[in-house]
């Protein structure tokens, strides 16, 4: 039998790091897809062959040419090369991303499932697999859009309890929050929540694509009263103020844009977006991230 503790052989922290994956992808992939098996020490430690390591970079080129990593499970080498080195329309499916992207309901239930057990380990670590998986970017504007989604379908229709959809939350904020680019040095937008409204999660996802998207995102937090966020724009020359609106009634939407807008200068347009947000509020843009994305390119073209 081989020595498991030559040379030849190399733990889950050098594959890891000569892979370019996290140790807990790796083993994510071995339970549940079966994509590498490796053998065991004496000490019942991973051990892993150079045939490991390229089987490993071949699926992780696959991934990035578009091909979810369900669909690679059984494949051998050679068709692992060929998938990598073609790229794949994505199909779609029942869940979609708030860019026309699409998931799998699969892909949601697992996390969902999760959260209805309170497994917060395990609700953490299946969003760490995703965010590495599409990257940052893409999950923020099309994951946990969908995600966000599906928990308000499920709460609304009572599928779902309430310390499922805060144990997401919480695990979707501290990911989000940590996963923001640089300020990209672009048309400074000012973000927050009106004051009263304390979510969080929504307000992130908004600040990270804006900075994908090339803007100077300030994100001042959430529950900011009108002036005192009339007066930050003011002062840091924002080109514009966006707030995100999950929970606030109508009635309070409409009295606190009609504060911001009788305080901010005409040159600061105001952006209202989330799940709840008004759509015919005087003076205000209602945006989707896609069109968010499309009014920082037009500023950014005219400073």
């Amino acid at each position: 039998m081989d020595n498991l503790e030559s040379t030849d052989w190399m733990s889950i922290k050098q594959i890891s790091e000569l892979s370019k994956i996290n140790a807990h992808t790796i083993r994510a992939w071995e339970k549940r897809y079966a994509l590498v098996t490796p053998s065991r020490s004496a000490g019942g430690t991973r051990r892993y062959r150079r045939g490991d390591l390229r089987r490993l970079q071949l699926i992780k080129a696959a991934i990035e040419a578009g091909h979810r990593v369900g669909a690679l499970s059984g494949l051998d080498d050679e068709a692992l090369v060929a998938r990598a080195g073609a790229r794949r329309q994505p199909r779609r499916r029942a869940t979609q991303g708030s860019e026309g992207a699409t998931l799998d309901d699969a892909t949601l239930q697992v996390v969902i499932d999760l959260a209805t057990k309170l497994d917060a380990r395990g609700v953490e670590s299946e969003l760490e697999i995703q965010s590495r998986l599409m990257g940052p970017s893409s999950f923020r504007s099309i994951y946990c859009a969908a995600l966000m989604a599906e928990v308000g379908r499920r709460w609304a229709e009572g599928r779902l309890h309430m310390t499922a959809e805060h144990l997401l939350s919480k695990a979707l904020t501290s990911i989000l929050g940590r996963d923001l680019p640089p300020n990209a040095g672009g048309p400074k937008i000012v973000f927050s929540t009106p004051e009263g409204e304390r979510h969080e999660l929504g307000l992130l996802i908004a600040v990270g694509a804006a900075l994908d998207a090339g803007a100077d995102a300030i994100n001042l937090g959430t529950s900011l009263p009108a002036r005192a966020l009339a007066e930050a724009a003011t002062r840091t020359g924002a080109r514009a103020v966006a707030l995100s609106i999950l929970h606030m009634d109508h009635g309070s939407q409409r009295a606190y844009a009609g504060r911001l807008l009788e305080a901010l200068t005409p040159a600061t347009s105001v952006w209202i977006g989330g799940g709840n947000a008004l759509r015919d509020i005087e003076g205000c843009a209602a945006l989707d991230l896609s069109t968010m994305r499309r009014e920082i390119s037009l500023l950014s073209q005219n400073p």
